[in-house]
């Protein structure tokens, strides 16, 4: 049971309806991360999405690094989300 108030749960949605398929309190950040994105996939094959709610900031900023914070609701509380960012990362955008 989680002590410091972190709570990942794993959601699909399937025609509108949401399904939570698990926690991922316990997971190994990079093992979650894995999983999520090949389950991502296989969903949107289906015609499905996946999305994972959390307020672990740390997990936030993994999948906002690796190019997934789409996949990600950060419920964390603070101001800095990097999942409420829109777009994609910004490279070479100096006008220098």
């Amino acid at each position: 049971m989680p002590t410091d108030g972190d709570g990942t749960v794993l959601v699909v949605s399937i025609d509108g309806r949401e399904v939570a398929l698990g926690d991922l309190y316990d997971a190994d950040p990079f093992v979650a991360l894995e999983a999520v994105a090949r389950l991502h996939l296989a969903a949107k094959r289906c015609g499905a999405t996946v999305r994972v709610r959390t307020t672990n900031a740390s997990l936030v900023a993994l999948f906002d690094a690796v190019g997934l914070a789409h996949l990600v609701q950060c419920e964390c509380g603070g101001g800095d989300q990097p999942s409420s960012r829109s777009g994609s990362p910004k490279y070479g955008n100096s006008s220098g």
